[in-house]
This record gives C-alpha cells, sequence and structure tokens, in this order.
C-alpha cells in the first residue's frame, strides 16, 4: 500500500493553526496586533499581524534575562521606528520592556542587553480568511 496521502506530510504540518474569528486570536484581527500562544509545552511564542497578508512568529521568552515578550506581560511591538537608549530602532520590530532590548522580524538583536536572537518560526496567512499556520520552517 502507498504511505503517500499527501495531506500529512510532516514538512507541511501545522505548528499552530491560527483564525482570527476565535477569541484566542481576535488580537490578530488587526495589523499591529500581538498574541501569545503556546506551539509546544514550553516553546512559548508571540504571534504579531505585522501587515494585512503577514504574520510573525518569534519566541516571546528573552534571551537576555528570560522576561515574556507577550502583550500581557513585557512585549510591545513598535511599527515605526524608536528609540532604545541610544540606539535608534528601525519600525517593525518587537521590544522587551524588561530591558528594553529590541528585535527584528527575523529575530535579531537590534539593541542590548539581551546578546542572542529569538527563535523564529514561518507562517502563513490568508487575510481574506482570517486563518493562518505556524509551520515548520
Amino acid at each position: 500500500g502507498s504511505t503517500d496521502s499527501g495531506s500529512t506530510d510532516a514538512a507541511s504540518a501545522a505548528l499552530l493553526d491560527i483564525d482570527v474569528s476565535s477569541a484566542t486570536y481576535a488580537g490578530l484581527a488587526q495589523v499591529g496586533g500581538m498574541v501569545a500562544a503556546d506551539l509546544a509545552p514550553g516553546q512559548k511564542v508571540v504571534l504579531v499581524r505585522v501587515a494585512n497578508a503577514q504574520l510573525a512568529c518569534l519566541s516571546r521568552v528573552c534571551t537576555h534575562a528570560g522576561c515574556e515578550i507577550s502583550p500581557e506581560d513585557s512585549g510591545k511591538w513598535h511599527a515605526t521606528p524608536w528609540q532604545a537608549g541610544s540606539v535608534k530602532v528601525p519600525g517593525n520590530t518587537l521590544e522587551c520592556t524588561c530591558h528594553t532590548s529590541a528585535f527584528g522580524l527575523d529575530g535579531k538583536v537590534l539593541a542590548g542587553p539581551a546578546s542572542k536572537p529569538l527563535d523564529v518560526f514561518a507562517t502563513t496567512f490568508d487575510p481574506a480568511t482570517g486563518k493562518g499556520k505556524v509551520v515548520k520552517s
């Protein structure tokens, strides 16, 4: 028998299904919205609606002191450029408000004290349906 059903390919399996019409992900209904989620036990992430058709998914545990970069805790999304101490940080960046570390959408540190990047996860999003996925990259 064939083991290729075409729909259970592990490479395309969603780590998380997102639907902005559900209360869980309602915060992503608008561009700039942020929602904390868990991909698996211990895999804490923050989802950001970066643009109409784009979601970003990054680890929400700051690499500096372990603060939670989430809307309920120490996370802030900046759509426009901002100042982190003496560092001018571009827009579309995530701030850990514990100690003002800044991270780009690629997880890279743009302003310390954090020195290690955040893990980034691939996403898909269809603004017509309001549905998306965090996928294995």
